[in-house]
C-alpha cells in the first residue's frame, strides 16, 4: 500500500517530498478552470514532469485535462469543491499511458475535497497509466440518461480504469455534529447517476474507502481484450443499485460472448447492503483469501445472494472470511 494507512495524510510539497504537517506553502496554487489549463499546456511542453497544485478556492472545468504521457500531476483539493462540467460524452482528466494523477486532501480538519459535475467519468485512465485516490469523494451526475450506451462508447460512471487505480484511506478526523455530510473524510465514489461507481478494464486495487449508492453496480467490469482485475484489500461496497461488483463484462453475453475474465481477489473489506448479488461473476474467477483478522472480508445481506457463478469457467475458490447468503448459478466451480 506504498507505505501508508488508513489513518494518514497525503500531503505533498512542491519538491515532491511528503510531509504530514498540511502545509501547502510551498505548493502551486489553483483559482480558477484558466490554472488547471496552464498546467495542462506546462506538462504538454514539459513530459516526464511532475507538478504539486493546491486548490485556494471552489473551482469549475469545462474542458477536458490531460496528463500527458510521463508527467505526473498532484492536485490537492484542500476542502474545495472541482465541479467537471465537461461536454461531448468525455472525463474531466485523462491520464495518459506513463502518466500518474494523484487527487488528495492536505487538510488535518474541516472539509474535505469533493469532485462532483455533468461528465461521463471525473477520471479515465489510460492502459499503462496510474490513478492515485486518497480521501476524496467522486459524486458523477451526468445527464447521460441511458448509462452505458454501447461497446463504442464512453461509459458513465465515476472512474473509467484502463490502468491501474488504487483506492486509498485518507486523513484522520473525528467526526461530530459540524462535520460536513457530503464531504467524507475516506475516499468515497458514490450517487454516480445512471452508471457505477467505477469501470474497470484493467487493475482495480481498493485499500479503503466507500463504494455506494451508484445507480448500476457498485464496481464493473466492461468488455475487455484480455483479463481484468479487482483487488479488495479493505473498503466497503454496499447500497449499490445492482452488484456490489459485476464482473459480467457487458454488453456480454446480451451480444456475444467473451474469451477473457475478471480476477477478483479478496483479501480484505466488506461488500453489503446491494440490491443484486454481492459479486456477479458470470465472467469472474473470485479468490476469498483474507490477509488478516483486523479487516475481515465479508459479503453480507446481498438481495441477490452472495456470489452468482453463472457462465461455465466462472470460479470461486472460498478460503477464509465470512460469507452470508446464497450462493447462485446453474454453471460452476466452488472449492472451499
Amino acid at each position: 500500500m506504498n507505505g501508508h494507512t488508513t489513518y494518514e495524510g497525503v500531503y505533498f510539497t512542491k519538491d515532491g517530498k511528503e510531509n504530514t504537517s498540511g502545509d501547502i506553502s510551498k505548493m502551486n496554487v489553483i483559482r480558477s478552470e484558466e490554472d488547471l489549463k496552464e498546467i495542462h499546456q506546462k506538462a504538454a511542453n514539459n513530459k516526464g514532469k511532475t507538478f504539486y497544485y493546491y486548490l485556494a478556492n471552489d473551482v469549475t472545468l469545462t474542458n477536458r485535462i490531460y496528463v500527458w504521457e510521463g508527467c505526473t500531476f498532484v492536485i490537492c483539493l484542500h476542502g474545495h469543491t472541482l465541479t467537471c462540467n465537461v461536454p461531448d460524452a468525455q472525463s474531466a482528466f485523462f491520464v495518459m499511458n506513463n502518466a500518474r494523477l494523484v487527487f488528495t486532501d492536505c487538510q488535518l480538519s474541516g472539509d474535505r475535497g469533493l469532485i462532483t459535475g455533468d461528465s461521463c467519468a471525473a477520471v479515465s485512465v489510460d492502459g499503462t497509466a496510474t490513478f492515485d485516490l486518497y480521501g476524496v469523494s467522486i459524486c458523477m451526475t451526468s445527464s447521460e440518461t441511458d448509462g452505458i450506451r454501447d461497446v463504442y462508447n464512453d461509459p458513465v460512471c465515476g472512474v473509467y480504469n484502463c490502468g491501474t487505480f488504487n483506492m486509498y484511506g485518507g486523513c484522520y478526523y473525528q467526526k461530530s455534529s459540524d462535520y460536513p455530510t457530503d464531504r467524507p473524510v475516506i475516499s468515497n465514489i458514490r450517487n454516480t447517476k445512471y452508471g457505477p461507481g467505477v469501470i474497470n478494464r484493467g487493475t482495480f486495487n481498493m485499500y479503503d474507502g466507500i463504494i455506494s449508492g451508484n445507480e448500476r453496480n457498485g464496481v464493473m467490469s466492461t468488455i475487455t481484450r484480455s483479463d481484468d482485475t479487482i483487488n479488495l484489500y479493505g473498503g466497503t461496497i454496499t447500497s449499490n443499485t445492482g452488484a456490489g461488483i459485476a464482473a459480467t463484462h457487458w454488453p456480454m453475453p446480451s451480444i456475444a460472448t467473451s474469451d477473457y475474465y475478471t480476477n477478483v481477489n479478496l483479501y480484505g473489506g466488506t461488500i453489503s447492503e446491494n440490491t443484486g448479488a454481492g459479486i456477479d461473476a458470470a465472467y469472474g474467477r473470485v479468490t476469498m483469501a483474507q490477509q488478516s483478522s483486523a479487516i475481515p472480508v465479508e459479503i453480507k445481506n446481498n438481495k441477490g445472494g452472495a456470489i452468482s457463478l453463472t457462465r461455465d469457467g466462472s470460479t470461486a475458490n472460498l478460503g477464509t472470511g465470512l460469507i452470508t447468503g446464497t450462493l447462485q448459478g446453474a454453471k460452476r466451480s466452488i472449492s472451499r
